[in-house]
């Protein structure tokens, strides 16, 4: 998987990726959203039942800390290997969503 482009606006995460000649319906994905300097804790992620949908477009918590050292993490699951880390993204800022006063 290669992500094509990936943005955050405000609390909207938009994520499109290139589907692979072997995805098919028993290829799912794990998305996690995390940061860098504690790989093993995620605290948003997504479940893609089809890999073959191409992108996946959500609205973060509102609990997130803003950081600069966020990373999404893309793990491949199906029914003949283990869960493996597919992709991840490069490090990225996520700021905190502007407030109206």
């Amino acid at each position: 998987m290669q992500f094509s482009w990936f943005t955050i606006v405000s609390a909207t995460l938009d994520v499109i990726w290139t589907v692979r000649p072997t995805d098919n319906a028993t290829t799912d994905l794990l998305i996690t959203l995390g940061k860098t300097s504690d790989p093993f804790s995620a605290p948003q992620f997504w479940i893609i039942p089809d890999a073959r949908t191409g992108q996946l477009s959500t609205v973060l918590e509102s609990d997130l800390t803003p950081g600069s050292d966020y990373i999404l993490r893309v793990f491949e699951r199906r029914p003949d290997i283990f869960d493996w880390v597919r992709e991840f993204s490069d490090v990225f800022e996520l700021k905190a969503p502007a407030t109206s006063t």
